[in-house]
């Protein structure tokens, strides 16, 4: 943790992103987290955990900020495929203690958790937007969530063969 705030890494709060972008910096906020980080290591299959996740697209438009779709291909299976039985019980306990519970393979690079050395491959989209409003109703956030996703979804479709993983086949849940 201190390491990662020596970097420059905040907590990812609502007053520390607030008070980051109304200062004229630029925020990167992964939505996913821990919720998401369970259903990593799945063979040609990615879930998003993104459909009820709305306060960055709320924090979005209150500061007048821009949304850039950004997705990394393969970093859920740098650490090796999750083959291991009771995928259901592992994701209520992640969600339950908000703490990953994950298989790592004993075949990792040199017999540590290091990753796997698969082809991890980081794009970029364009930038989604709404008009800066202080007190955005649902219906607006609700919008802008919708347009990001879509444009996550068409930015991953449209690059995935170029990226080396074709067979991938991405979902929001």
């Amino acid at each position: 943790k201190d390491w990662l705030r020596s970097l420059g890494f905040l907590p990812c709060t609502r007053e520390n992103m607030r008070r980051t972008l109304e200062g004229g910096e630029n925020a990167a906020i992964v939505p996913g987290g821990v919720k998401e980080v369970v259903w990593g290591g799945r063979v040609d299959c990615e879930h998003l955990y993104l459909s009820d996740v709305f306060g960055f697209c709320k924090l979005a438009l209150q500061t007048g900020c821009p949304l850039v779709p950004v997705y990394t291909f393969g970093e859920s299976l740098s650490m090796g495929p999750d083959w291991v039985p009771g995928f259901e019980l592992r994701r209520k306990l992640t969600y339950y203690l908000d703490a990953p519970i994950r298989y790592l393979s004993l075949c990792q690079r040199w017999m540590v958790p290091f990753p796997n050395g698969r082809l991890v491959t980081v794009i970029g989209g364009a930038i989604t937007s709404g008009p800066k409003n202080a007190s955005p109703t649902r219906e607006q956030i609700k919008e802008l969530h919708t347009r990001y996703c879509k444009a996550l979804l068409d930015l991953i479709e449209s690059t995935k063969q170029e990226a080396g993983y074709e067979r991938q086949v991405t979902v929001i849940v």
